[in-house]
């Protein structure tokens, strides 16, 4: 399994610039958590933890100790040679997150459950990977906003869509209604 670090240079080689370290703490934390969400493992090994200024992985933290902002070559790991999936689940984070300044995602952070659950200064309480994967799954499943994930084990439907396919489920032969139903949440 990779490591905190690995992913950290990755991130900075793909965005190909230096960054804020706030900033790439918390690119770090979506990757986790969007990975363990959509393809249902962890991405890497160490804990993220809830700090003041939001999730933060402690091992990549002792990296970058004081810094404002870090370079991949600054970073004491190689690349990760990920799985297609793993690879394609950090590129739609990083096109989703990477936009925003540290401070905005220190915000987006502060605002959702798995930090504000377990937040308590001074005392680096761990945010577990379930916690993650309970909130995000949650987020898919209503269909709010999200990275668009090319790789993804769950299949979400609409509610329309979903009442269609319940009200079919007796039925001997497949109505066209279920079989348009199936055919737009199989295409997605």
């Amino acid at each position: 399994m990779t490591n905190s670090l690995q992913i950290a240079k990755l991130i900075l080689a793909k965005t190909n610039s230096s960054m804020n370290t706030v900033k790439l703490q918390k690119l770090v934390y979506y990757c986790q958590a969007w990975h363990a969400t959509a393809l249902d493992r962890p991405l890497f090994e160490e804990q993220t933890q809830a700090w003041e200024h939001g999730p933060v992985v402690r091992e990549l933290w002792d990296q970058h100790r004081y810094q404002r902002r870090i370079e991949a070559n600054e970073i004491q790991a190689s690349i990760p040679a990920l799985p297609q999936d793993s690879d394609d689940v950090i590129d739609d984070v990083l096109a989703y997150y990477n936009k925003f300044t540290a401070w905005e995602l220190e915000d987006l952070t502060h605002d959702e459950a798995p930090w504000k659950a377990v937040y308590q200064p001074k005392k680096n309480v761990v945010i577990t990977v379930e916690k993650m994967k309970s909130f995000y799954s949650g987020r898919l499943a209503r269909n709010e906003e999200h990275p668009k994930l090319r790789r993804c084990i769950y299949t979400y439907v609409e509610q329309d869509e979903f009442q269609v396919i319940e009200e079919a489920i007796d039925d001997e032969t497949p109505s066209p209604a279920l079989v348009e139903a199936l055919k737009r949440v199989m295409s997605r």
